[in-house]
């Protein structure tokens, strides 16, 4: 389901496009609505998206060597994940759990 533009214009990556372009792209992001503890993808998993997040929250975290939780970030409202693995073509270097029934644009 493609994402409403307005979305766009408060997201600093987009804000500054103008009208017609945020149209066009608002046209090729999906918009997910996943439940909360839903895993969105894994250290490992290719990478071909980013993620913006419309409401709720997403825990970024990696594992170490002992299988110890590491949590790198938490995204929140308006936060954009995932690029690096987009940006570099290799895999997922974390794991993206959804802490909090949310909304994503993809």
């Amino acid at each position: 389901m493609p994402c409403n533009p307005g979305f766009l214009a408060n997201i600093r990556m987009f804000e500054l496009l103008n009208e017609d372009d945020r149209q066009a792209l608002a046209e090729v992001v999906d918009e997910l609505t996943v439940p909360a503890g839903h895993t969105l993808f894994q250290a490992g998993d290719p990478g071909d998206s980013l993620f913006i997040v419309r409401e709720g929250s997403i825990e970024l975290f990696i594992k170490d060597t002992v299988g110890q939780k590491i949590v790198l970030t938490l995204a929140e409202s308006g936060d954009m994940f995932g690029e690096l693995a987009m940006l570099d073509s290799g895999p997922r270097t974390a794991t993206a759990l959804w802490t909090s029934a949310a909304t994503s644009g993809r």
